[in-house]
């Protein structure tokens, strides 16, 4: 029999309705299914644990061997990943914390160096060091010359007694940066405490040295406009340090000063501090200050070469550099002395108290020299003041080292044993010893 065409399409049409459906009654399991999964997994998630977990330090296995400081390069150590949840998903180190080491000399890592600095009355005694160094992974290859300085600093051993052996105690400190909204910014936890047995060795412990700045031109040192780290002294014009500025201990940097006669002939510059990277003994010219109109100056920060600094009328001015902010002012001065001397000495080094060190006129291009120099080694600490043309009526002293403002008759500067390039200007009675080891 002949089935018609509308028969046919009638029954296409229901075979497409029964396929839609099915299709949907699918998609509808598929969303029961998924609402499903999706509530399970919440009731699994983990929850951020107000504290991380300890870590568990590993005993190496040198632990009880003798680690001589002075020979070894690092030391090696090795801990567990804090858990950060309750379900044991470690700690997220990709950028959410790191790891710090702590070096005691007691293990009971109660007050830091860091603190003790703070206290500027000298009472607060520390009992660890939190090393600069930090990791992102669960080991680390800890600096043996670091470790010899932490303990120099806790102990403070002078270069006589450092003992054959000492120990110490080390721990590690992880921190969570709070990446995650639950975890508290800044939550730390704390291993176990590893305790190992060193040979330490004596360090000159020292902040970093002061950044200077250089005075170069035409009344300054022989007025050759020397940018050389040993024309220091000779071509160009090392400032001095601020008494009482709070310098950067890591940097050096802060401001520096330096006072002397200008007259309106007087053409200068002054040179950062920055050493070329191809000459350790060139300061780049491309960080002056150079003249920023009649009196003022400002910073050529690498860009083009600017006119020589000058100075309206003559007279006394004190040149100041921030090293921080990269500016530099100049204004009249008045000074304590303005006196000149035939000649500059320093004495009782080494408890002489009758010879004195000759110091050189430094401005030997200038109407008048007021600075002075001279490169001395020191075998031991010693005493010592400034003292003009040989006699007692002009000597200048304090007791800060290494450098101050000496008063007219003031104490014994108190030198601790070293080689150093000596400074000293008689205007304003500012010194400095520079490091010249």
């Amino acid at each position: 029999m002949a089935v018609s065409n509308r028969t046919t399409v009638t029954n296409l049409q229901n075979e497409q309705n029964m396929k839609k459906i099915f299709f949907c009654a699918g998609m509808l399991l598929a969303a029961t299914g998924l609402f499903t999964a999706c509530e399970d997994d919440r009731d699994s998630n983990p929850t951020l644990l107000e504290r991380p977990s300890e870590i568990v330090l590993n005993t190496p296995a040198f632990a009880t061997q003798l680690y001589d400081l002075a020979h070894a390069k690092n030391i090696d150590i090795t801990w567990s990943q804090p858990q950060l949840t309750d379900k044991g998903a470690p700690l997220a180190m990709n950028g959410g914390g790191l790891y710090m080491v702590q070096v005691s000399k007691d293990g009971k890592f109660k007050t830091s160096f860091a603190e003790a600095q703070a206290d500027k009355t000298g009472a607060t005694v520390a009992d660890y060091v939190q090393l600069e160094e930090t990791y992102n992974e669960c080991r680390a290859s800890i600096n043996a010359a670091s470790v010899a300085k932490a303990l120099m600093q806790l102990y403070q051993w002078d270069n006589d007694n450092v003992p054959a052996s000492a120990p110490i105690y080390v721990r590690v400190v992880a921190t969570v940066r709070g990446l995650n909204a639950a975890a508290a910014p800044g939550t730390t936890t704390v291993s176990n405490v590893l305790k190992l047995d060193v040979v330490p060795y004596y360090i000159k412990l020292r902040d970093a040295a002061i950044e200077l700045a250089y005075v170069v031109g035409s009344a300054f040192g022989d007025a050759s406009w020397s940018n050389t780290l040993s024309g220091m002294g000779v071509g160009n014009v090392p400032m001095f340090p601020i008494e009482g500025f709070d310098y950067d201990k890591k940097t050096g940097k802060g401001s520096v000063s330096y006072t002397d006669y200008f007259d309106t002939t007087t053409q200068f510059k002054v040179l950062s501090h920055y050493i070329d990277p191809t000459d350790a003994n060139k300061i780049q010219w491309e960080y002056a200050y150079v003249a920023d109109g009649v009196g003022k100056a400002k910073w050529r920060a690498g860009g083009d070469d600017g006119d020589n600094i000058s100075v309206a009328a003559a007279g006394y001015y004190t040149v100041v550099v921030d090293n921080i902010k990269h500016t530099c002012t100049i204004s009249p001065a008045t000074p304590d002395n303005t006196k000149t001397f035939s000649s500059m000495g320093l004495i009782g080094v080494d408890g002489d108290w009758n010879t004195d060190i000759p110091m050189k006129a430094v401005n030997t291009k200038a109407a008048n020299n007021h600075l002075w120099t001279c490169t001395i080694t020191i075998k031991s600490d010693t005493e010592a003041k400034f003292r003009a043309e040989g006699g007692w009526d002009n000597n200048w002293g304090k007791v800060a080292f290494p450098y101050g403002k000496a008063a007219q008759n003031g104490a014994n500067i108190k030198i601790t044993k070293g080689t150093y390039k000596v400074f000293f200007n008689d205007l304003t009675g500012e010194y400095n010893f520079i490091d010249a080891e």
